[in-house]
């Protein structure tokens, strides 16, 4: 009984180890910085009780357990093989990890209260006993930011906690570790990222970062408590892991930088007691860059040999040391930065010039991601591949980056609606014909190599399970695709997320990101390399183009004539419908006719005509 309980409970000591160090580097910096003294009594002099110690805590306790969660999830959905069959179902090892996954969950869920019930009772200056009623928690949850940021993470956190019971596909899998990413980031719309006066570099960066952070801790806690993994196959996925760590690592290093340029203006800034916690911090993530480099020379031969001692032993020592950077980047939370945020960012700086200009990092980080990518498979492939589609795809991220330029994104901001219309025009129509052009779909199944262990999935085989997917056959269907690209005219333009987008960074991101991805998805069948889940037949083709043109005809002379759309929504609607049923009827008559997509891929990898 002993020796089966022994690395349960050495586990359970290095997380408890973990929060305690965590917890005390937290408290550390609250002191040392200043934030206690300054918040524990309010402009009346009313005593707030513990609340100024309590709330770092309890946001700290919310970003360990989302590590966790996330880190089981992703190590369960990508780090090991499933058990195949009709679905590619969920091993041992990752049943594991999804128990792990549903407690942290939980853990996190109740952080997420903590952390409202004393958000509460700092905004109003009382201790948490006279803050916390049905009311103010509803007041805090509707109308204040972070209330709401808060809210969000706890119906996410409670939702991850309950399906993670009831998921048994490996693809089930993913989609709750994707959920679990996403609601780590409302966060990152709160604290000093969005109080600073250049908030959509702060918060895209802060975006950055906190994902970049959570992947990597969470990943490598995953690994430390798995127990039902051999040396070698626990040594392909700290091998897979590796790679992970080392892109959050770069993305943690760049955002780094990047946020301390934003919040110091001199080099004089880092005798602060915010610039000296920020030094600890830069030296918490040299030391972490220094374990993954001794992983990579030591630990993983060392596992692949069947030794498992060596990884414990680092990988133990790098948890505590995250734990630390975690704890110190909570207390700094709470710490005011040296200068006024919005007086800081009238200072001049080198940096903060090159700043200014750049693409929203979020965008800029996907668009170098994407050419480079495209660039090595363009390199590995054995066969001749067009000039025009590397040239396309470069062009269309370069229009991505160009549209999110900060300063175009300053200008929608204060209502300079030729930019934002520039902005939309560029991401909803040009990058999305340029992108599709490339064929960025048909290089990658031809260029990534097959997954070798059998019930694991490489990128490879996650791009064909994403194509071969019940909702991308739905989603790319002639009449599913030009309602959405009506329903994304309308909705940019005539609806309330016009104005959330100018207001909003968070409704700016999303609303991007669904103007490129839904017009990418309507031009996908029409001009794409590889065809979605049926050949679209050419009559079909023409009568989406005509439909299209017609949609934004309309929306252009509206627009040209500051016509308000809102007050003509029924008609918009009505038009709309009697378009994608022109095409829906066209599709049906047509479609008979064509080869379906998965014989035209079939016969074009047998001989790669015009590849």
């Amino acid at each position: 009984m002993t020796t089966r309980w022994a690395p349960v409970l050495r586990r359970g000591l290095l997380l408890a180890l973990a929060a305690t160090l965590a917890t005390a580097a937290c408290v550390a910096v609250l002191k040392f910085g200043g934030s206690i003294r300054a918040a524990k009594l309010d402009a009346f002099g009313i005593d707030v009780g513990s609340t100024p110690w309590l709330l770092p805590v309890a946001r700290m306790s919310m970003e360990l357990a989302a590590a966790v969660t996330v880190g089981c999830l992703i190590a369960a959905a990508f780090f090991v093989p499933g058990v195949p069959g009709v679905r590619l179902r969920v091993g041992a090892a990752a049943r594991g990890w999804l128990r792990g996954a549903a407690v942290s969950a939980l853990v996190w869920a109740a952080a997420a209260v903590a952390t409202m019930a004393l958000t509460l009772s700092d905004l109003l200056a009382v201790p948490v006993s006279e803050a916390v009623n049905a009311g103010s928690l509803t007041m805090l949850a509707t109308t204040l930011d972070a209330g709401r940021g808060l809210a969000t993470v706890l119906a996410l956190a409670s939702v991850i906690a309950v399906a993670v019971w009831f998921v048994r596909s490996v693809t089930g899998v993913a989609v709750v570790a994707v959920i679990a990413v996403v609601a780590t980031l409302p966060p990152a719309f709160a604290g000093h990222a969005a109080g600073a006066s250049n908030h959509q570099l702060a918060v895209s960066t802060m975006i950055l970062h906190i994902l970049g952070a959570v992947l990597w801790t969470g990943g490598l806690v995953a690994l430390l408590l798995t127990r039902r993994q051999p040396g070698p196959a626990l040594a392909r996925a700290v091998g897979r892991f590796s790679r992970l760590a080392l892109c959050c690592f770069g993305a943690v290093l760049v955002t780094g930088v990047a946020s301390a340029a934003l919040r110091l203006s001199t080099w004089s800034d880092f005798n602060s007691g915010y610039g000296v916690v920020l030094l600890l911090k830069i030296a918490a993530l040299t030391g972490l860059g220094g374990f993954g480099w001794w992983h990579r020379r030591m630990s993983i031969p060392a596992l692949a040999a069947g030794r498992r001692g060596t990884f414990a032993r680092v990988a133990a020592a790098e948890v505590l040391v995250m734990a630390t950077a975690i704890g110190l980047a909570a207390g700094l939370a709470r710490t005011q930065p040296p200068d006024d945020p919005h007086a800081a960012a009238l200072i001049r700086t080198p940096i903060r010039a090159v700043l200014n200009w750049l693409p929203d990092p979020l965008f800029l980080t996907v668009a170098v991601a994407a050419v480079a990518c495209y660039l090595i498979g363009v390199r590995r492939l054995r066969m001749a591949w067009p000039v025009a589609r590397t040239v396309a795809w470069i062009a269309g991220w370069l229009v991505v980056a160009a549209a999110t330029n900060l300063q175009l994104a300053r200008a929608g901001d204060h209502m300079f609606l030729l930019a934002e219309k520039l902005q939309h025009l560029a991401i909803g129509i040009v990058a999305p014909i340029l992108l599709v052009s490339g064929g960025g779909i048909a290089l990658a199944l031809h260029t990534l190599a097959p997954a070798t262990e059998p019930g694991m999935r490489g990128p490879r085989e996650w791009l064909a399970t994403a194509l071969d997917s019940r909702a991308t056959r739905v989603l790319s269907h002639p009449a599913a695709t030009l309602a959405l690209y009506a329903a994304t005219l309308h909705g940019l333009y005539a609806s309330a997320l016009y104005t959330l987008s100018l207001r909003s960074h968070a409704g700016h991101l999303v609303t991007f990101a669904a103007a490129l991805a839904i017009s990418g998805l309507f031009y996908w069948p029409l001009l794409g390399v590889h065809a979605p889940a049926r050949a679209v037949p050419h009559t079909t083709r023409m009568a989406q183009l005509l439909a299209a043109t017609l949609l934004q005809a309309v929306m252009g002379i509206a627009l040209a004539h500051t016509t308000p759309l809102a007050d003509h929504s029924i008609v918009w609607v009505a038009a709309s419908t009697l378009l994608v049923g022109a095409v829906w009827a066209v599709y049906r008559t047509d479609s008979d006719d064509e080869p379906t997509a998965v014989e035209e891929l079939a016969a074009e990898i047998k001989e790669p005509v015009g590849v």
